[in-house]
């Protein structure tokens, strides 16, 4: 079985959007074993922090909230700093799913893409989806063809088989390591504006 946390950065937790994404991931027939960390109910890092060691792979799930996620999410973000490039993030197999209503999750996905791979984490191919309730709308009432381009519920299949893959692979290729360049771990929260010395 691999280890997978799931991450829920919604703002409501076990309530909403995200939490039914993440009730339909976790019974997908997939071998995962997992823990959910609804982070609007975490705020002590150190509680935290065991749990990205324990995952082999993990999910990360967010609803849209003004073209970004969560705040939960974002307050867990920059309380990661600190573990860029260790452990905890380098090179496990992550996947990002989204919600949003009717725009902007795209943006949310790729930018969120990035800021985990940044902080270390491998993102395999094919593993992040946006699901809107504008696309289950249109599914019901859209060419067949047309369809085929609306991410669904059914795509999660999809996400997690590559994120199995991806943590296996892992596993085997254990012995070769990735590599991590340095990392300011002291002095990014210093202050350096200075106010009215800019001449």
């Amino acid at each position: 079985m691999i280890r997978c946390l799931v991450i829920n950065g919604s703002h409501r937790g076990s309530a909403g959007n995200s939490a039914q994404l993440i009730s339909a991931w976790t019974v997908l027939p997939v071998e995962f074993e997992y823990q959910i960390l609804n982070l609007v109910d975490s705020t002590n890092w150190q509680q935290i922090e065991p749990l990205l060691e324990w995952a082999e792979a993990m999910v990360v799930v967010s609803g849209t909230y003004w073209d970004s996620w969560g705040w939960p999410l974002q307050r867990f973000l920059e309380s990661a700093t600190l573990s860029e490039g260790t452990d905890l993030w380098l090179g496990k197999p992550v996947a990002v799913l989204i919600t949003m209503h009717s725009v902007g999750g795209k943006g949310v996905l790729s930018r969120l893409q990035g800021v985990l791979n940044t902080l270390g984490a491998m993102i395999p191919p094919m593993c992040g989806i946006v699901i809107s309730a504008v696309g289950q709308v249109a599914l019901k009432v859209a060419d067949p063809e047309l369809a085929n381009d609306i991410w669904r519920t059914s795509d999660l299949s999809i996400v997690a088989a590559n994120l199995q893959c991806a943590a296996v692979r892992n596993r085997i290729n254990s012995t070769l390591p990735f590599q991590t360049w340095d990392v300011d771990r002291t002095g990014f929260e210093n202050v350096w504006l200075e106010v009215g010395n800019e001449n």
